[in-house]
Formats: C-alpha cells, structure tokens, sequence
C-alpha cells in the first residue's frame, strides 16, 4: 500500500474584464423639496434646496378645475399615463426633469384658464438613472367615491434601491398622511380661498410588486392617486469581473483511493452598462501539472453558483447554465465554456458570484504541488 502523502493543489485564476465600471452606483435617496399652492392659474414652485446636476426632479400639479390638464415649464415630462381627472372639478398631473447644471430658480406650471386654485410640489432625489428614470409602469387611480381613506395604485418594475413616489389629489381635503413606512413630503391642505388639497410621500422599495399602501384624511372627498417608481441609476460605466488572484484547493493526505476536494471562490460581475444585453461568464484551463506529472483533463468542475445582491445591484441574474460542468483543460488552454449567464434584461448592476469547485484526485496521484491556470473572461450577451 501507498503510504499517505501531501497533494497540495493551487489553481490560478486569471480574470480578463469586459471593461472597467465605475464604482457602484448608490441607491436612490431623497434630496429636498419644496411644495406650495395658490389661487390663480398659475402656480410658481422654488427649485428643491441642493438641487444638482442629474438630480431627477419630480412634480405633481393638482388644480380644482378639470378645464385643462395642467401644463409644466420647458423640459419637463409628463409621465406617462400620470395625468387624470375626478368628478369634473379635480385634476392631477406629474412630471418629472433631470437636472441641469443651468436650472432657472423657479417653476410656474399652468393650471388652466378657469381654475379657481392649485396645489402641489416638486421632490427633487439623487442616484435615479438619468437615461430611463421611471421604471415599469406607472399607475393612476381614480377614487370618485367620498371617503377619508384611499389605496393608492402600485407601480410594477422595482427593483433593489429604486424609490417608490405617490401623491394624492382631492377637494375640500384637511391633512392627508400616507401609510408607514411612506414618508410623508408635501402636505397642502384647502385653505381660505382654495378648493384642492394635494399630498406627496415617498419610501426605498425593493425587488418585486410595490406594497399596498393607503393614504387618509382628516376630510372626505374624491381623489385622483398617482404612483412611480424611480429606478437607480444602473448605466454609470462599462461590464467587469473581479475575483481573486489566486484561488487554492487544500492539501490532501493520499490515501490511495480516489477523492474530491473542493474551493469556494466568490467572484463578482458588475454590469453598469446601461443596455439590459446581459452577459456571460466563460472559463477554460490548462491541465494541473507538478513538474512532469499532471492530473486528468477532467478533474475540475464547477458544482454549484450561488449568485447574491451586490452593492447597487438593478437587477438579478436569470442563468440558463445547467450544472455541475466540467472545466475544460489541456496542455494549452482549449476553448472556454459558459459557466453562468445573464439573460437579456437581467443582471444589471453587481452580482456576487459565490461558487463552489471541485478537484477530483484520482486513486494514483502522486504528491506535489499541482497547478492550473484558468482565465474567466465575462462578455456582454448571454
């Protein structure tokens, strides 16, 4: 019988990059706002205090005359489907801008020519893709019910560290307060002279559907209820892959029967491209060797990919990979095979790849120090 021995095995994984990203976008956040109304056609809103360049400014307009949709300043979109009209009387409309570096210090939005009053704000938030700012599909519900209580309508299309924005209008309304864990932000009640109330709040959402949230009143009254979601910014740079240097199997008593060790790596791939293409993540080798003894072709496979959220991640893999795999391997390095992939849509941001690989030791290795070189190399497209 063979006496028991060392195998130590190193494999040396050379990661070749897409190209390189920038750092990890933040998750959207609120930055200011500033709200008001008034009883004339006209309802002049201050640009939010700390506005900056790429900033996503969002304002929703409420008047009490449904005579005319209301109308925002130069640059200024109106989000589609987010303009609509209650009993006759009562119109809500919401608009978004990306900042400039040249913005002007206020903002009249019109209201109509016959509106005896208007109401509203402008919330101003950072880390929004500035390319695609609203994500899914908003929603807009029209409660011609009176009631002191409302549901406000869920957008879909969320995803991890986007930002969930919904605003109320209605007549002869008193303070309105959204659900927790929605922060309540402008809060413009009827007043002497006025006859609309409009109410805007906002919270972090995640992935999957927006959570049913209420809005209630100190009033009653009919209302018309807007809701988006911001997405975060995921386009700030190019498609990477970082891992370790140098990835080791440990060492191993021989013991003259075969067997499998095993490593557990963790690489990451970073999409900040902007594209929604998806990407692929390939490997090859070449054979382990300790001088002029090697071990089988076959030896290293990849058994399982665990993929979890990195910072900023937009939006998780869907892999059509099947496992375990075999990493190719030769004297040199034969043609790279597809360990994990993202499919067009999916995948945007970072992703932290943990993975587990094992080396089959064969029954009549002998000792010594086996190496392999691997290159990973992720590409856009799945």
């Amino acid at each position: 019988m063979r006496p028991s021995t060392s195998l130590i095995s190193c494999l040396l994984a050379a990661c070749l990059l897409g190209s390189t990203a920038e750092a990890d976008a933040a998750a959207v956040t609120f930055r200011s706002k500033t709200c008001g109304q008034g009883t004339t056609t006209t309802l002049t809103l201050a640009k939010p205090a700390g506005t900056v360049t790429n900033d996503v400014m969002i304002a929703s307009i409420g008047t009490a005359n449904a005579n005319a949709a209301p109308t925002a300043p130069s640059g200024w979109v109106l989000v589609p489907g987010l303009s609509g009209i209650v009993n006759a009387d009562q119109r809500l409309a919401t608009f978004y801008k990306v900042a400039t570096a040249s913005e002007p210090a206020n903002y009249a939005f019109n209201g109509g020519t016959t509106i005896d009053a208007t109401a509203g704000g402008i919330t101003t938030f950072d880390g929004v893709d500035t390319v695609d700012p609203i994500a899914g599909t908003p929603a807009q519900s029209i409660d011609s019910v009176i009631s002191t209580s409302s549901t406000l309508p869920n957008s879909n299309g969320t995803a991890s560290g986007s930002m969930r924005y919904s605003v109320t209008t209605m007549d002869d309304a008193g303070n309105q307060s959204f659900q927790s864990p929605m922060v309540l932000g402008c809060d413009e009640v009827n007043s002497a002279g006025t006859d609309v109330a409009t109410a805007t709040g906002w919270e972090p959402t995640g992935a999957g559907t927006t959570a049913t949230r209420t809005v209630s009143r100190t009033d009653n009254g009919r209302s018309i209820l807007h809701t988006l979601v911001l997405m975060r910014e995921c386009g700030a740079g190019g498609l990477n892959l970082t891992g370790p240097g140098a990835v080791s199997f440990p060492t191993t008593q021989l013991t003259g029967a075969d067997q499998r060790i095993y490593s557990t790596p963790s690489f990451s791939v970073n999409d900040q491209t902007g594209n929604e293409a998806g990407w692929s993540l390939s490997a090859t080798s070449t054979t382990f060797t300790t001088g002029s003894r090697t071990l089988p072709t076959t030896a290293a496979k990849l058994l399982t990919v665990n993929p979890t959220a990195g910072a900023g991640r937009c939006a998780a893999p869907t892999n059509a990979v099947g496992l375990p795999l075999t990493i190719p391997a030769a004297a040199a390095a034969p043609p790279a095979i597809k360990l994990f992939n993202a499919a067009i849509g999916t995948g945007m941001g970072a992703t932290n790849l943990g993975m587990q690989f094992a080396l089959d030791v064969p029954a009549h290795a002998r000792i010594g120090n086996y190496t392999s070189t691997w290159t990973l190399t992720v590409s856009s497209g799945p």
